[in-house]
């Protein structure tokens, strides 16, 4: 259901709160919008339930809630804003509905005891720093649905160990991949796939794999990764 008009929750008395429930209707409209920084600093918010006539998550809106480990995204939701979810240091798995179409630069970097995200497919690009600083993070889910996977996307996810890039993602920016010292293997289905030619693009600890004379090939010689051949389809 799509809504023209609705109620914006808009801030909070960063009271000692630990559980909140964002409620469907107030004053007979409904609340469409968690707006920027509206819950920015809540340090002693642990759970989060967000009704299903919410459709954007603003800037920062739970920014810096350290204490967090629960919180429902319902299927109404669309956008995700820039750093919506960054710093969140005690979030350990969060689950995005189908309905996400983007999700913010930023939106969950420094979430540094988040184990596992699954993108839905309706997003297309992961951006700038959407995961950077997730030390925990250990499996990925990226849909076919993705085209860009940009710059420090993923960097410093250090427990991160295995990936796989579908072939719908054309290019892979500057430090996607930089700091993933577990990274072990990191597979590019694209043969065609634009990597940034800089060694901090994909970690050396990776073995990249990739079909004959693809561009993962050509990254993997030309700074002296180890490169394992896939099986042409």
């Amino acid at each position: 259901m799509k809504y023209n008009v609705g109620v914006e929750i808009t801030g909070h008395n960063r009271s000692k709160e630990s559980k909140i429930i964002i409620p469907k209707i107030i004053g007979g409209m409904p609340v469409t919008r968690i707006g920027n920084n509206a819950f920015n600093g809540c340090f002693f918010l642990k759970s989060v339930t967000i009704s299903n006539n919410v459709i954007s998550i603003g800037e920062f809106a739970f920014a810096d809630c350290s204490s967090l480990k629960f919180i429902v995204i319902p299927d109404s939701v669309e956008n995700i804003g820039d750093c919506a979810f960054a710093d969140c240091s005690s979030l350990k798995s969060i689950i995005l509905p189908d309905s996400v179409t983007w999700i913010g630069i930023g939106a969950f970097r420094g979430c540094s005891s988040l184990e596992s995200i699954i993108i839905p497919d309706s997003v297309e690009s992961i951006v700038n720093s959407t995961f950077s600083g997730c030390f925990a993070l250990k499996f990925v889910s990226i849909p076919d649905s993705i085209m860009d996977i940009e710059k420090y996307a993923f960097s410093g996810c250090s427990s991160l160990k295995s990936i796989t890039i579908p072939e719908s993602v054309t290019s892979i920016e500057y430090g996607a991949f930089s700091d993933c010292s577990s990274l072990e293997s990191i597979i590019i289905q694209n043969a065609e796939c634009e990597i940034y030619n800089d060694e901090d693009t994909i970690d050396s600890s990776a073995v990249i794999y990739g079909y004959p004379w693809s561009t993962a090939q050509a990254y993997a010689a030309k700074y002296y990764r180890r490169f394992v051949t896939l099986k042409n389809k």
